[in-house]
């Protein structure tokens, strides 16, 4: 295990993860177990080289260590990765590399402890590295700061799931957790709370009171088609959407 601490923000109180004790035991293990600089680790026969915030997963391991059964510490995974909190970065049959999603936004050392750790040539691409992202960095920083923003204001799944509710006469609540990943997924991509109201506003006028009106829910609408909903023009005449929709728009 990686020696030192991390830095751990109190908003994971209401993230969907503190909700279950094993969850979260798993969540604060992944993040102590990331590796805080790249180096490379003999796993087997292989040599893997991690770079920073990643990790070495295999669930028996884990599964003994934390005493949580397997099937948890899996699913657990599964989570992470649908909530867009861990993403795979190599599979085999005998263990998976992670990495902990915007790592060195939220665990980034002090700079004078960075540099006493790294002397001569791997300074010098550590500096390199940091000048080749730092734009990518600072667009991240800011992706990552409008998320944060919406999650404080926890109104931002109230104003879309009752928008939703009033154009499409639907009872959804935005209590729900699939719901909010949904919503925290597009506004990770910088999309705003007008975007949403307006695929609301593009798909009812084309799906209600029609066959289609059973995928008016935010499971469709937020998925991964959302940008391409939203490009789409607002149908105004209704009635020959219920007749063409069957060749126009078939799969969600």
């Amino acid at each position: 295990m990686e020696k030192g601490w991390i830095k751990l923000h109190r908003n994971i109180m209401d993230n969907w993860v503190y909700e279950d004790a094993e969850y979260l035991k798993i969540w604060i293990t992944f993040l102590l177990e990331a590796t805080h600089k790249p180096y490379k680790k003999l796993i087997g026969n292989n040599i893997e080289f991690l770079e920073k915030g990643q990790f070495v997963f295999g669930r028996k391991k884990y599964s003994q260590r934390l005493n949580i059964k397997e099937w948890k510490i899996q699913k657990a995974t599964e989570l992470f990765v649908q909530d867009e909190m861990l993403k795979v970065i190599k599979r085999t049959n005998k263990y998976t590399i992670y990495e902990v999603v915007n790592y060195s936004l939220y665990q980034q050392q002090n700079q004078q402890e960075e540099t006493s750790e790294i002397t001569g040539l791997e300074q010098s691409k550590q500096q390199q590295h940091h000048q080749q992202n730092n734009s990518k960095t600072s667009t991240e920083q800011q992706q990552s700061n409008t998320l944060q923003e919406h999650k404080n204001n926890k109104n931002i799944y109230k104003y879309i799931v009752e928008y939703l509710n009033q154009k499409c006469n639907k009872n959804f609540k935005h209590t729900t957790k699939k719901t909010q990943s949904l919503i925290n997924a597009r506004i990770r991509e910088g999309f705003t709370l007008d975007d949403f109201k307006k695929v609301i506003d593009i798909k009812s006028s084309q799906w209600l009171g029609t066959e289609r009106d059973k995928y008016l829910r935010p499971e469709t609408l937020f998925g991964t088609k959302f940008e391409g909903y939203l490009n789409e023009k607002v149908h105004l005449n209704k009635t020959k959407e219920q007749s063409s929709w069957r060749g126009s728009d078939r799969r969600l």
